[in-house]
């Protein structure tokens, strides 16, 4: 048994080494050590390459933006609680140790704030007052057809608990209530959005306050 499981998802092609071994970096730098990682491929290996922590493949694809990967990671994790995160995220190094001041409290549900990188068109159409955020950067609104600008960020600040203001990573949930919930059962692309909301209405939150732990790219 361990405090936390970190199920993470991949698929090769989808970013690149360099991003995933700076995701994965992230992890074995983390100042608390009580944690497992889950690393799972999308399908068999598309060609050698090295990670950081044994990774298990699939014999097929599931195709399903890694859903079932983390479902399979759910049922087969050790750890009281789960955290999600993507090959193409960073946690910084005292993020856990954070997250395990609130996790020695018995929360069912932690959730804490992140920046997330680059700018979504949607939320240049929406008031300040709307977004929830505690930073955004106006000078250079973000077009349908403008790339993603990686230089600006958001905080994401993970006390909004609604559909596309809160992601993934920033949602630590104890296994025994994801296994209530039957595990990531929905598969569709912005499941994760719908099963948050639904879950903290059920159980309740604790937000970790102002520290920016991690990052979303």
């Amino acid at each position: 048994m361990v405090l936390f499981s970190i199920i993470v998802p991949h698929y090769q092609g989808a970013i690149s080494t360099e991003m995933i071994t700076r995701g994965l970096e992230s992890l074995k730098n983390q100042t608390f050590k009580d944690f497992e990682v889950l690393l799972y491929h999308d399908g068999p290996l598309l060609y050698d390459e090295e990670f950081l922590y044994p990774i298990k493949c699939m014999s097929t694809r599931y195709d399903d933006w890694g859903h079932s990967l983390r479902d399979r990671g759910i049922r087969e994790a050790k750890g009281e609680y789960i955290i999600h995160f993507n090959p193409d995220n960073v946690l910084y190094s005292d993020a856990l140790q954070e997250l395990e001041r609130f996790a020695r409290n018995d929360h069912n549900i932690i959730t804490y704030p992140i920046k997330m990188m680059g700018l979504y068109d949607a939320w240049e159409h929406l008031p300040k007052s709307a977004l929830g955020y505690s930073q955004r950067d106006d000078a250079n609104p973000y077009k349908e057809d403008t790339p993603r600008d990686y230089s600006k960020s958001v905080v994401l600040e993970g006390k909004r608990i609604q559909l596309n203001y809160i992601d993934c990573m920033q949602f630590v949930m104890k296994r025994e209530l994801w296994l209530k919930e039957g595990g990531w059962k929905n598969k569709s692309f912005a499941s994760d959005g719908y099963q948050i909301v639904d879950f903290v209405s059920k159980y309740g939150y604790m937000n970790t306050g102002s520290i920016i732990l991690g990052e979303h790219w």
